[in-house]
């Protein structure tokens, strides 16, 4: 079977190059004052003028009132030096300090080249945090150092009521940042005078400190109301912003909800958030899960509209929401512990220093082959006190490790795919750290003698998670963590990474046959619902590539025409991901059924209705449709695709 690339994936909360690329035009026209140089520019032009430090992964740019900064950072990721570089009122570029001032002789191009300092200052743009750094500063006018969330409210916060639809979500951001730094340290930009101290735990906030923190929360809301009145279209980082109100309400609800209490979050609760083609997917990922399950989520809507389902309409709390960003935080892996929303308590086998402090897992020292640790010895260790180390100015704990691989014994009672015996498992970590995720992910597991069903949503980008791979399973539109022996299915792997992992066949039957619904007539070409279609999607033609395989050709049928129901051409152009589907059913020997869907592609190219990406693939798309056609026999189809052709 010949396979076509897929179109790229959005997660969850990212936004696809075409809206990126409209936006830019919007924004950066917005975020730094006229005729000054861009962030890129900036930092270019310092490479080109001047030797960096050693490793530039230390340093930093910002933008602020005054202009341009450069930091150096230390070990921990705190400004230790800092120099304007490009000043606004002067409009010109200056001289840094020392360390970041020593220019370059031109005339020595061999000792320092400036092909080598065009090559560095690229390689500085392509960096995580500079990367993170240009998306901020394409949203809002400063950004990059302690409070600059302060000089945007400065900025822009009288009159609100005269603001561009740009200006007020900087302000609805700049708004909602300091709200956090009561509580958090904003990815190292909070001013830390703005933190209320809080001691470890939950429920230490005063009644003061929570009319605080809600004030600025009412302020990001309004602000937001404001932005929706103005212009309802408006696209957001996370999707439209409908979509970003809702979920900043949850975000405010779970905020409290983990630094205090349920009782105080629900000040902040709001009805008729979300549309209902978003509840309704998620509703279906509730709805998958085995009673008292873990769900994994990755980004904002596939994490709050869940929680908006549990905390507003009771639905599924038996089932503990945990996100893969905030599980590394003390206070939510407290709540976890808890059973929030009315879910049974979980266990664990950590002592209470864990819960104190970010911690991370350090192998004693290289990397080794050994076998795997039993997972028992690990609990034994962070048990031992002198197991934990803390370096000065660092801002974790360290449990130190002889091992980061384990083997697990798995209970008679634990299922696994296609019932096979198996009596042990092992997760093995590359690298010499482990992560709060990892940890955590163990002592669910463990310490609660497997009797909590682990799950993920299908909008889990797996990139750093290697070690949970090789036991992730399709149940419906979910993937459950359970022990198997199969191997991976490279072939769809290709295709799209999901795809590779094996299934539970009978029961996702069932659950899409008579458990999942779909608001079919709502649009989903909008950002927001978009991630949901195709990472839902994805386990449908998982499983139908699984039943053509066993030749069942009257369930073939019956889910590809089911398939048809949830996610009608009418309501999102049928593209790329219908040729495999197409493909699949025809393979099951459903023909006539796949010609039908291959001829609706092909009218949906002649009308101009699919998406950018597979309008760039319309001739791979064609050859496909013509292949399937040739080799079935399908002569309408293929009378159609030489006509396109």
């Amino acid at each position: 079977m010949t396979y076509l690339p897929l179109p790229n994936f959005v997660p969850m909360t990212r936004l696809s190059l075409l809206t990126l690329c409209l936006l830019g035009l919007c924004w950066t026209s917005q975020a730094h004052p006229p005729d000054s140089p861009t962030y890129e520019e900036v930092v270019q032009t310092y490479f080109a003028r001047y030797k960096a430090p050693e490793h530039i992964r230390f340093l930093r740019f910002s933008r602020r009132p005054s202009g341009y900064f450069i930091e150096r950072l230390n070990s921990t990721q705190q400004a230790q030096d800092e120099a304007l570089i490009y000043s606004f009122e002067e409009e010109q570029y200056r001289t840094p300090s020392y360390p970041f001032g020593e220019p370059i002789n031109k005339d020595k191009t061999s000792q320092y080249p400036q092909s080598t300092t065009a090559r560095l200052g690229d390689e500085f743009l392509q960096t995580n945090n500079s990367q993170y750094m240009q998306r901020e500063l394409e949203r809002q006018p400063y950004h990059g150092y302690n409070g600059w969330y302060k000089d945007v409210i400065t900025a822009f916060e009288e009159p609100s009521d005269s603001l561009t639809a740009w200006k007020l979500h900087a302000l609805a951001r700049a708004y909602q940042a300091q709200s956090s730094a009561l509580l958090s340290n904003n990815f190292g930009f909070a001013d830390p005078v703005d933190n209320f101290g809080l001691p470890p735990g939950r429920g230490h906030m005063s009644e003061e400190q929570i009319n605080t923190y809600l004030e600025w929360i009412g302020k990001t809301l309004d602000t937001y109301k404001q932005l929706l009145t103005l212009d309802p279209d408006f696209v957001t980082p996370v999707g439209t912003v409908h979509t970003k109100y809702s979920s900043e309400v949850v975000d405010a609800f779970l905020t409290l909800l983990r630094f205090q209490n349920e009782e105080t979050a629900r000040r902040v609760l709001q009805e008729d958030l979300f549309d209902p083609y978003t509840l309704q997917i998620s509703r279906n990922f509730l709805e998958t899960c085995p009673q008292d399950a873990l769900l994994y989520t990755w980004g904002d809507v596939d994490t709050y509209s869940l929680y908006y389902l549990q905390a507003v309409e009771g639905f599924r709390t038996d089932v503990i929401l945990v996100n893969l960003s905030l599980i590394i935080t003390p206070s939510y892996q407290q709540m976890l512990l808890s059973g929030p929303l009315g879910a049974q308590p979980l266990q664990t086998g950590f002592p209470p220093i864990f819960f104190d402090q970010l911690v991370v897992g350090q192998l004693n020292g290289p990397p080794r082959d050994d076998a795997p640790m039993p997972v028992r010895q690990f609990f034994d260790i962070a048990n031992d006190p002198d197991a934990w180390q803390v370096y000065e100015g660092s801002p974790y704990y360290y449990l130190v490790l002889p091992s980061l691989s384990y083997q697990l014994p798995v209970p008679d009672y634990v299922p696994t795919l296609n019932d096979a015996p198996i009596d042990h498992i092992e997760l093995s970590n590359p690298g010499s750290l482990m992560f709060p995720y990892e940890l955590t992910f163990i002592d669910f597991l463990v310490s609660n003698n497997w009797e909590r069903p682990i799950c993920f949503a299908p909008t889990v980008l797996f990139n750093q998670y290697d070690a949970w791979k090789p036991h992730l399973v399709w149940e419906g539109m979910i993937l459950r963590w359970m022990p198997h022996q199969e191997e991976l299915n490279t072939a769809l792997g290709s295709v799209a990474p999901t795809l590779q992992y094996p299934i539970r066949v009978e029961e996702s039957y069932d659950l899409w046959m008579e458990n999942y619904q779909s608001e079919t007539q709502i649009s989903i070409a909008e950002i927001d619902r978009l991630p949901y279609y195709q990472s839902t999607l994805l386990p449908g033609i998982r499983l139908l590539h699984a039943l053509a395989d066993e030749g069942e050709t009257k369930r073939v049928r019956r889910l590809g025409l089911r398939l048809q129901e949830l996610y009608p051409n009418s309501q999102q152009a049928w593209g790329g991901l219908w040729v495999y589907i197409a493909k699949t059913m025809a393979r099951g020997g459903c023909q006539e059924e796949a010609e039908a869907i291959g001829l609706t592609i092909s009218d949906n190219l002649a009308e101009d209705r699919l998406s950018e990406f597979d309008e760039r693939n319309e001739g791979r798309l064609l050859a496909s449709l013509s292949e399937m056609a040739k080799e079935y026999e399908m002569e309408e189809l293929r009378v159609k695709c030489e006509e396109r052709q």
